[in-house]
């Protein structure tokens, strides 16, 4: 579980590094920001030569998920440490049951196809990589409880930095050659895919196809 009374780094001020830091912000948490191309006007805001300074200081970094962490990265060494903004959504979480989907197409699609079968019944609200982001909202606690399910669109980039979030229920849409640029091979690329199952409370469901189950059932 993540200590909210340790210092974060903010690594990346987009959209959801500015989210973050609204989250952390209305926890009262110590943290920093810093940004490798954006100058940032802000009292947070840490040069780089004073943050390798002080790197040691900090116990959690939280990235864009897209921002890869190579061997020369000086993040390297701390990947353990690495966080992205949906592991906050663990400490937040109570008894609402949580939907991962991913896939190479289609995951906006489908999304919102259960959301609209399952809205029927329930109130539902997707976020992650549909674009809509939960923590920044003032009252979360409040808002999180008119919610009963979340539908939570996963990307490759996602799940290969995901660490505190569980999920009732996974689904992969399907898997194409995709992000061959930051996974490299498809082998990798497809295993990032699957990691969707360790992110799974223990009995809970992952679903695919007979035809991704039969061709990827070595990474099951």
């Amino acid at each position: 579980m993540i200590n909210l009374n340790k210092k974060f780094l903010i690594y990346g001020y987009g959209i959801s590094g500015r989210s973050i830091e609204k989250y952390l912000y209305n926890k009262n948490c110590n943290y920093n920001i810093y940004d490798d191309y954006i100058k940032i006007n802000h009292n947070k805001a840490i040069r780089k030569k004073n943050l390798l300074n002080n790197i040691n200081k900090y116990t959690y970094f939280i990235i864009s998920p897209s921002i890869k962490i190579e061997k020369s990265h000086f993040l390297y060494k701390y990947k353990k440490q690495i966080l992205i903004d949906l592991d906050f959504l663990s400490l937040e979480i109570s008894s609402q049951k949580i939907l991962g989907v991913t896939g190479s197409e289609g995951k906006s699609s489908t999304c919102t196809y259960i959301k609209e079968i399952l809205s029927k019944k329930y109130n539902v609200e997707i976020i992650g990589n549909y674009g809509n982001t939960i923590l920044d909202k003032k009252n979360l606690t409040n808002y999180l409880s008119k919610i009963d399910i979340f539908i939570i669109e996963l990307s490759s980039y996602q799940l290969d930095k995901l660490k505190f979030l569980r999920l009732n229920y996974a689904l992969i849409t399907n898997i194409f050659s995709d992000h061959l640029d930051y996974h490299q091979t498809l082998t990798k690329y497809i295993s990032s895919k699957f990691r969707i199952q360790n992110l799974l409370y223990k009995n809970s469901n992952l679903y695919l196809s007979k035809k991704l189950f039969l061709k990827y059932q070595k990474y099951i």
